[in-house]
Order: structure tokens, then C-alpha cells, then sequence
């Protein structure tokens, strides 16, 4: 989904309307939006990271990656600065004095 899309569903309801995050729907729990960010203010952390795990075995100067390494490695081959930022939406907790579950109707509703 993208921001368009979203903003286009949210369009057809009243802009006072509570907006609330319906999770798994095998067992629904309900959350307040906590924050939405977009990945491209993010602190890339994992290229620093990714240099150090891998001083811990051999597969960082070329030789056989441990398990743990390879695992890492292997998803880290996509060059993520040439993908599309992604708008993250944040949970933000159980809403206040309400029921921390969330409606199984609010997974039943096809609305797009």
C-alpha cells in the first residue's frame, strides 16, 4: 500500500475519527498509532555492524562464513539506497482505558 492509497481510505471517513492499529488477526489486538517515520531519516547502524560481526570469522576476509555471518550476508545483497523509502507506522501501546483487543470485524472488511 502506498501513502496515496492509504491517505485515498482514510479520505472517506470524518478527519475527527480515532485511528487505531487492528494486529493478528487469529487472536486481534489493538494499538494506538505511535509514530510514523519514513525509512530515509533512518540511521543506517547495520553497515557498521556488518563490518564487526564479521571480523569474528573467517568469511569477512573471504573465507567461509560462519552460520550466523552468512545468514547476515545473505540479507544484506540487496542495495537498499536504491530502493523507494518505506513510511513505517509505529504502534504506540494499548489504547487508554478501552479493551486491548481489537474487533475480528476489522479483519473481515474488505476495503480495498
Amino acid at each position: 500500500m502506498t501513502v496515496e492509497e492509504l491517505i485515498d481510505l482514510l479520505g472517506q471517513y470524518d478527519g475527527e475519527q480515532e485511528v487505531r492499529l487492528a494486529f493478528q488477526p487469529s487472536w486481534p489486538l489493538a494499538f494506538n498509532v505511535g509514530q510514523v517515520s519514513s525509512s530515509d531519516e533512518f540511521v543506517d547502524e547495520d553497515e557498521d555492524s556488518f563490518e564487526a560481526y564479521h571480523d569474528e570469522c573467517d568469511g569477512y576476509d573471504g573465507g567461509d562464513y560462519c552460520p550466523e555471518c552468512k545468514e547476515q550476508d545473505e540479507g544484506n545483497d540487496e542495495d537498499e539506497d536504491d530502493d523507494a523509502p518505506i513510511v513505517w507506522i509505529a504502534e504506540g501501546g494499548h489504547p487508554g482505558n478501552d479493551s486491548p483487543y481489537a474487533p475480528k470485524a476489522a479483519f473481515e472488511t474488505n476495503c480495498w
